[in-house]
């Protein structure tokens, strides 16, 4: 792992837990999950309007952002746990 890469790592642990989960999971993953599951029934010609679609696919998209930001805070500790060991080798 080189610099920059462990600046990055570093960086998400810094900012905190919420802001993770909230930031990176819930409104930039879970966000367009939900847009882009509410554009399929569209594009499969199934009768609605798309954000009546949108809406319904709002509890799933609630639920992958915060998987999706609870995965990417736990990598991001391994990460950081993984450069201090090797700084220390």
């Amino acid at each position: 792992m080189d610099d920059h890469d462990q600046e990055r790592w570093q960086r998400v642990v810094t900012g905190g837990f919420w802001r993770c989960l909230l930031l990176r999971g819930l409104l930039f993953w879970g966000l367009p999950f939900c847009l882009l599951y509410g554009a399929l029934p569209v594009v499969l010609n199934d009768p609605g309007p798309y954000w009546q679609h949108v809406l319904s696919a709002w509890p799933l998209g609630l639920v992958a952002g915060l998987l999706y930001g609870l995965g990417f805070w736990g990598y991001a500790q391994l990460q950081v746990v993984r450069a201090r060991q090797r700084k220390e080798d």
